[in-house]
């Protein structure tokens, strides 16, 4: 006697109870994640009004390439990876990986070489003091030509998100939350014997966070039997 296929939970569950239970541990990821921005805030306060000022022009440029790597091409790739583990082609979703990584590698180059090119010239152009253009190029040359992890480590969980496991990639952006705001402290402010970086420190806590948790991800990818 053969056993009845199992429903799949999108289909059966309560909307509610599935909506919770697959936006939640991201809703809670980022909710800890605006508390590091929060924190940061607090840091660049201390050190000063020219920093402060320097990045809220830098602001802008930081938020466009989050967006892009954790929304629009993220989200790309996630539904990728979904579409291709829904008809069962297992090497298909396995190629997405590659295929995520030389889009990372893609866009860490062009923003490299955008930034390298007229990141100055368009920080210039805002009219803001001397010293403060200069401080928000320092930080944007250590955000900007060191940001390939930060690509790397926003595609990769969204290959693990398009597996429909919403949690592992929650778990690594609060852990690495949580270990961000003490490491910023850190290295904008000096401190455990390491001299304070000052606004370069967010950017250098930044892509270290993400180089530690981008080869966390599992390998190769495959469904869960419930989404979550």
């Amino acid at each position: 006697m053969t056993s009845a296929p199992v429903a799949s939970p999108l289909l059966v569950d309560p909307p509610l109870r599935l909506i919770v239970r697959m936006a939640g541990p991201s809703a809670l990821a980022f909710l800890v994640q605006a508390g590091v921005s929060m924190a940061e805030t607090g840091f660049i306060a201390r050190l000063g009004l020219v920093p402060l000022a320097a990045m809220a022009l830098m602001l802008p440029a930081l938020m466009l390439m989050q967006m892009l790597a954790n929304g629009a091409l993220g989200g790309a790739v996630s539904s990728s990876v979904a579409r291709a583990l829904g008809r069962g082609d297992s090497a298909a979703a396995n190629a997405f990986i590659w295929h995520a990584l030389a889009i990372a590698g893609l866009a860490s180059l062009v923003f490299g070489v955008l930034y390298a090119g007229f990141g100055h010239a368009l920080l210039v152009a805002t009219g803001a003091p001397a010293e403060v253009v200069a401080e928000a190029h320092a930080y944007g040359a250590v955000l900007f030509l060191g940001v390939a992890p930060i690509w790397i480590s926003a595609l990769l969980t969204s290959v693990v998100r398009g597996t429909g496991d919403m949690q592992f990639p929650a778990r690594l952006m609060i852990i690495g939350s949580l270990v961000q705001i003490p490491l910023s402290g850190v290295l904008m402010l000096g401190g455990l014997g390491l001299p304070g970086l000052g606004l370069k420190g967010s950017a250098v806590s930044g892509w270290r966070i993400s180089q530690t948790f981008s080869g966390s991800a599992p390998w190769p990818p495959s469904p869960r039997s419930r989404p979550c």
